[in-house]
């Protein structure tokens, strides 16, 4: 494999047959065929049958037609929640793991159809040295209550399948519009419908005292931040989409991603929103930002009645470790992962395996609440930078630390190079990338950020949006203008 924009003679990608839009004229009309057929089939004898191979065969048109494009903002959808499962499968088989495979199958398609090609820089060497590590020690140092990183090697082979294909601006754009389309209706309106009803449906629509959004996500604070993360793709796509009208429809998500990732009521949630929105301002490179933030700011100043309150409620909550729950669990956790870290300070204590063995190392003496706790729930660090140096030990720590000094290093090479480009839309893209590097900095502080698809996603976004950087500056050298059509 090789790096794109280093070698000037690679012919341009060989791109489908069809037009883009006939694509999706095609994926649509054949998705509309199937779903009628298997709902008229269902009323009848093997009805079941009938609708699984007609869903079968749906998935090998998107497959084909939509590729990685389409599967895996779809997986990634799917992948922030709990397992979907599958209406008439054996038992253990999810939505979420068919569209996994999908994204799998359609990555070989993709290569097959567009040569896709890695490259590789000293971040990626040393992404792929941590990913090594990562995997090895956890299956090497497995205790076994707990399972094999399956899940983490995936979101890991993730940041390799988009730094691979979605180097190209327009597919990196389709890519990043559907996962705004996507979460838009299986993150937010569900927000939205939840909130207007006062039912948490993860507890089979009970009303809450203090309700917290945490829509189809497994608590508020992961659904905040899917939304904040989304968030900033939103604000991308509306200065640097192709069509107004795509523009147009992207800038309404962002007022309704913001409302419905304030409604969770977490603490940090409005100071993450705030900080990172300016990052990602400082950076871009439009005459219409400074009209966005202000525009920005004075939507949260007119809707900051209606959460402002909940949020000094929630602060003022926290007087004391012994009155505030969520300090309490914070200050054992720390304490437990301080003790594990001690007992396996090089290698850690492996991927993953702190929610199984965190009873073993409790610190007598040193915890609140933590002693009646049942030995068999599942617990997290939620500290992300204490969970990296518990569960990775100083060795991967250390490796991880000069992946991010790398990743600095490269952010400021490429982003030099975008303001150089006559298309203001590569600075953008790397701005985007900026607040997402700064939305992951700070979630650390207060959860288990680190090796979620979230920033797996991210990774390979940054990277994707490096290679186009490179290529767009070779072209624009050798006298092809930098908004030409991408070869996708």
């Amino acid at each position: 494999m090789i790096d794109v924009a280093e070698n000037k003679t690679t012919p341009p990608a060989r791109r489908s047959p069809f037009p883009v839009r006939v694509e999706v004229a095609l994926l649509i009309a054949c998705i509309t065929c199937f779903t009628m057929l298997g709902l008229v089939q269902l009323m009848k004898v093997n009805g079941m049958l009938i609708l699984a191979v007609a869903a079968g065969l749906v998935g090998l048109v998107t497959i084909w037609l939509g590729g990685t494009r389409v599967c895996l903002p779809l997986y990634l959808a799917t992948a922030f929640g709990d397992a979907l499962p599958l209406p008439g499968a054996p038992a253990g088989i999810s939505i979420n793991q068919c569209l996994a495979l999908a994204v799998l199958a359609a990555f070989v398609v993709d290569v097959i159809r567009f040569k896709a090609k890695l490259p590789f820089r000293l971040a990626h060497v040393l992404f792929l040295i941590f990913a090594v590590y990562v995997l090895t020690a956890a299956v090497i140092l497995k205790p076994p209550q707990t399972e094999y990183p399956i899940q983490a090697a995936y979101y890991l082979f993730l940041t390799l399948i988009i730094t691979a294909l979605f180097w190209r601006s327009r597919w990196l754009n389709v890519l990043l519009g559907g996962i705004v389309v996507v979460g838009m209706l299986l993150l937010v309106v569900p927000g939205f419908v939840e909130f207007a009803t006062g039912k948490n449906y993860m507890l089979n629509g009970k009303v809450l005292e203090l309700l917290r959004l945490d829509g189809l996500a497994k608590d508020s604070v992961i659904f905040a931040s899917v939304c904040v993360w989304m968030l900033f793709f939103a604000i991308y796509l509306t200065f640097s989409a192709r069509l107004g009208l795509a523009r147009l429809m992207f800038g309404i998500c962002i007022p309704l991603i913001v409302a419905v990732a304030l409604l969770t009521f977490n603490r940090q949630t409005p100071i993450l929103i705030a900080f990172c929105i300016t990052v990602m301002l400082i950076f871009m490179r439009s005459k219409y930002k400074y009209l966005m933030g202000g525009l920005i700011l004075v939507a949260g100043l007119a809707v900051a009645p209606l959460f402002v309150p909940a949020l000094i409620e929630r602060f003022a909550g926290a007087k004391s470790i012994l009155t505030d729950h969520s300090l309490t669990e914070h200050h054992d956790k720390a304490e437990i992962a301080k003790e594990a870290f001690i007992h396996h300070p090089v290698f850690g204590i492996g991927h993953g395996a702190f929610k199984d063995v965190w009873h073993e190392y409790i610190p007598y003496g040193k915890i609140y609440g933590f002693y009646e706790t049942p030995r068999n729930r599942h617990a997290y660090v939620d500290m992300g930078y204490l969970q990296i140096l518990t569960e990775y030990g100083i060795v991967g720590s250390v490796i991880l630390l000069a992946f991010f000094v790398a990743v600095a290093l490269l952010f400021l090479r490429c982003y030099r190079l975008s303001l150089r480009i006559t298309d203001p839309a590569y600075t953008n893209i790397m701005a985007m990338c900026a607040a997402l590097f700064a939305q992951l900095f700070v979630s650390l502080f207060v959860r288990d950020a680190f090796l979620t698809p979230q920033t797996c996603v991210v990774f390979g976004v940054f990277f994707a949006a490096c290679t186009a950087v490179e290529h767009a500056f070779a072209q624009q050298q050798e006298g092809v203008p930098a908004t030409a059509p991408c070869p996708a």
